[in-house]
């Protein structure tokens, strides 16, 4: 038999223990869902710019085939390339390549609207989906991606090098998927000037 004071501490420390345990597994399922939250966000964002990659428009595009993406009354969108993007690379090497790709993305990040969605859609290519915008908006924002781009700073061997783009755009308009294609013939149009 236990006296009161014995019975007392008894529970006092099963008390502690079951509060021990619930912190612990409090502090596992916060554990848990900040790394269900880290992959979710590698499996978006490209490693190398920090933008998200091109997963993010595909499935958005998966949800519905004519997307109003953020609720958005019209979406345009610009389409990006680095012009001579292979030369760079084959002179300077893929470091230099990735400097290059670099710049352009925080030439990007830095001029867009911050609900504006800028892609690294592959290689040196990039995509920025400009919800609620006019066609003015639009052609506004790709000639502040181009200044930024001529402004930015890239040296290598103590000389700058100087990284020229490429641009098309197209909208506004609604759906998405035709958008991006009217932007990427724009870009090859451009690049052919």
């Amino acid at each position: 038999y236990f006296r009161n004071s014995e019975l007392y501490h008894l529970v006092f420390v099963i008390a502690q223990n079951v509060v021990f345990v619930a912190m612990l597994a409090e502090i596992y399922s916060y554990y848990i869902l900040a790394i269900a939250e880290a992959r979710e966000f590698d499996a978006i964002t490209d490693p190398l710019t920090g933008l998200y990659n091109r997963r993010v428009l595909a499935e958005q595009q998966q949800r519905t085939l004519n997307i109003d993406l953020l609720n958005a009354k019209q979406l345009s969108v610009i389409a990006i390339d680095i012009d001579r993007f292979k030369s760079i690379n084959d002179t300077y090497g893929h470091a230099v390549g990735d400097q290059a790709i670099q710049t352009i993305a925080n030439a990007i990040r830095d001029t867009i609207r911050s609900h504006d969605i800028a892609v690294r859609s592959g290689g040196d290519e990039f995509l920025v989906v400009l919800p609620d915008s006019s066609e003015s908006d639009m052609q506004s924002c790709a000639h502040r991606i181009r200044q930024a781009v001529a402004a930015a700073e890239l040296e290598v061997a103590g000389k700058r090098l100087r990284i020229e783009i490429s641009t098309g755009t197209a909208g506004p308009s609604h759906h998405l998927e035709t958008l991006i294609r009217q932007a990427d013939q724009g870009l090859y149009v451009d690049k052919a000037r």
